[in-house]
């Protein structure tokens, strides 16, 4: 599968022997058929894991089209639970998400088969790329790459998640991006029109999603590398995806950069938020690095989830990192020795450096140690190099896919669809519902607080759901049980403490849930659910100036909390601190109008001070606004 630089003009001048639109018809329909049986099951699954973030909880999405120019005028979360500073921007994408809104208003079956139909298209873009990369290769081994792409297991995630809508998106934009940058079969050059068009798909996909941005050196590599090694031909066709990512950057600054930024990478999602000096953060992040091409490798077992403490923090006395450091320095040393000598296996590594680059905890720390979503583009480079290499070892004719060792190359090339549509298969299962896929979750990644956390939100979620009372005790014990590993793994994680603590109210053990409460406000003391939730312990208990105490605190850190500030008015008002308790009546009203407990209290208060009139008019008032 080689093809020498001598080769690339001349391929672009004279006519191919291979007919690739003939030869690829068949390819072209066994893509659908074979996605459609990959994924079609999908279309009966229920939506999960973030699925709220962008779409069904998005505000702005929620609004279909009409919401259009906040997609663009705010940070991607921040019109889902109110974040600022450093999100996600990918106005695209939640675009895509309005229009399926306004169409299909939010049915599960339509989202999951949109993703189908777009990863269709990402194949038959990447085939048709494959084919103007390599006009001089037989098309049957473009076709070998695209159906082994198509195949791996590491996309299950990408597919039947529907919030990796963004990742499609991208993939798809940027990969017609890439073919319109192309010269066209038997032309030297790229006409402007094409150029034109190229720009216009790039600036969709990375509008959809940032890590597109590697395109802009995918772009021109390629050209240099494997069409033209006129290097002021390969920046000029550059220079324009250069200047789109500039605007990109510009504009996302202009939306978000001036916001404050508030991290809300937690230890338990990303390890190097808890890794101690150099030493610790460069072999953790090797590590981190090692397991991506393991999982391009051997992709079996996923999940869903590798955070604190499926991948532990790693120091340069532990073999991993050593091992990762040398495997991917071994390939970048390929990569530039074979850069003339074998330019299709040398940039198949430099795609998988570069477009892994974005998400991979290098350049920055994201929101995420390592997810399988961050390789769906990636795995390309590994899946040419694949090819490339057993063409190599079983001396294939690449022109004419002829050779003494075509009938051992093509058995492996089946063997490895077989492997890897079967784990595909089994592996899109997990997707069917949040329950599947964290149970999974934490059998794949048994030492992830995150996922023990997240199956024993959803345990309780179904126990609150169940209406059969075996059901709902076997449920919250299987809760209380995960919450509780969530805590050995990671004993900060202040999200399995509350909820653990509302689960042990919620079979009366108020000892136990007071506990953990105050250990979930010790590493967060302005966590007011947590405030909250210990002054109604305390009142189920009798013991409303305790109560009053805690919910106080939680005040002091936010005075426009509703639940907060009705809640201290009722206590206050057990507490027969009537003054108080009308104070605080008054300003929960002030801030809702409609808020009933707050009216009552106010009453009740009045009546106990005996000023009857005053009673009168808030009980004449509560009347008429709950008419």
């Amino acid at each position: 599968m080689s093809q020498s630089k001598s080769d690339k003009k001349a391929s672009r001048k004279t006519k191919s022997e291979n007919k690739p639109g003939m030869a690829t018809g068949w390819v072209r329909m066994a893509l659908i058929i074979f996605v459609l049986a990959l994924y079609g099951n999908t279309t009966n699954y229920q939506y999960t894991l973030d699925d709220d973030i962008f779409y069904l909880k998005h505000n702005s999405v929620q609004k279909g089209v009409s919401g259009l120019s906040e997609f663009f005028s705010y940070g991607s979360m921040e019109k889902f639970d109110g974040t600022l500073g450093e999100q996600p921007y990918r106005p695209v994408t939640l675009l895509s998400f309005a229009i399926e809104k306004d169409l299909f208003n939010n049915k599960a079956a339509s989202s999951h088969f949109i993703n189908i139909l777009l990863y269709i298209l990402v194949l038959q873009v990447l085939l048709s790329l494959m084919l103007r990369l390599f006009p001089r290769i037989n098309p049957m081994l473009s076709a070998a790459v695209v159906l082994l792409f198509a195949a791996h297991p590491i996309h299950t995630e990408v597919v039947a998640s529907v919030k990796s809508r963004d990742e499609l998106l991208a993939g798809l934009f940027g990969l017609m991006a890439w073919l319109y940058a192309l010269p066209k079969p038997k032309e030297e050059f790229v006409s402007i029109k094409s150029l034109s068009t190229g720009l216009f798909f790039f600036g969709l996909a990375i509008f959809s999603k940032e890590s597109a941005v590697a395109f802009i050196l995918v772009i021109p590599l390629s050209y240099y590398m494997l069409v033209s090694s006129n290097l002021n031909s390969t920046l000029k066709n550059g220079a324009g995806f250069f200047a789109i990512g500039i605007l990109f950057v510009i504009l996302r600054m202009n939306v978000i950069g001036h916001a404050e930024t508030i991290s809300n990478t937690e230890v338990h999602e990303n390890i190097l938020k808890n890794t101690q000096g150099l030493g610790e953060a460069t072999a953790t992040r090797m590590e981190i690095l090692f397991h991506y091409i393991k999982l391009l490798v051997v992709p079996w077992p996923l999940s869903w989830d590798y955070s604190f403490n499926q991948i532990p923090i790693m120091n340069w006395t532990d073999v991993i990192p050593w091992i990762s450091f040398l495997l991917y320095t071994g390939l970048l040393i390929s990569a530039f020795y074979y850069f003339k000598k074998k330019p299709i296996l040398s940039f198949a590594i430099f795609f998988f450096f570069i477009t892994l680059s974005p998400t991979s905890n290098i350049l920055f720390i994201n929101l995420s140690t390592l997810g399988e979503r961050f390789l769906f583009i990636p795995s390309l480079g590994f899946i040419l190099a694949l090819v490339f290499l057993l063409s190599e070892l079983f001396k294939l004719d690449t022109s004419n896919f002829s050779g003494p060792g075509k009938k051992m190359f093509r058995n492996i090339i089946l063997a490895l669809l077989v492997i890897y549509s079967g784990l595909s298969f089994s592996r899109s299962s997990d997707w069917k519902s949040n329950l599947t896929l964290f149970e999974s979750g934490v059998k794949n990644s048994p030492n992830s607080s995150r996922a023990h956390y997240s199956l024993a939100t959803e345990y309780a979620r179904q126990a609150d759901a169940s209406a059969d009372v075996k059901s709902r005790r076997e449920y919250l014990s299987k809760a209380i049980s995960h919450f509780n590993t969530s805590l050995d793994i990671w004993p900060k994680n202040v999200m399995s403490l509350y909820n653990l603590a509302n689960t042990q109210c919620a079979v009366n053990d108020t000892s136990g849930a007071l506990i953990n409460y105050k250990k979930a406000v010790n590493i967060n003391p302005s966590h007011l659910g947590v405030l909250n939730n210990i002054g109604g312990v305390y009142m189920s208990r009798s013991q409303p100036d305790s109560a009053l105490l805690y919910l106080k605190e939680g005040y002091e850190y936010n005075q426009k909390d509703i639940n907060l500030i009705a809640n201290i008015a009722l206590v206050s008002y057990f507490s027969k601190d009537y003054s108080q308790a009308i104070d605080f009546a008054n300003k929960a009203i002030a801030l809702d109008p409609k808020n009933k407990k707050s009216y009552n209290v106010l009453i009740d208060s009045y009546t106990a001070l005996g000023q009857t009139e005053q009673a009168n008019r808030f009980r004449k008032a509560r009347d008429t606004n709950f008419r």
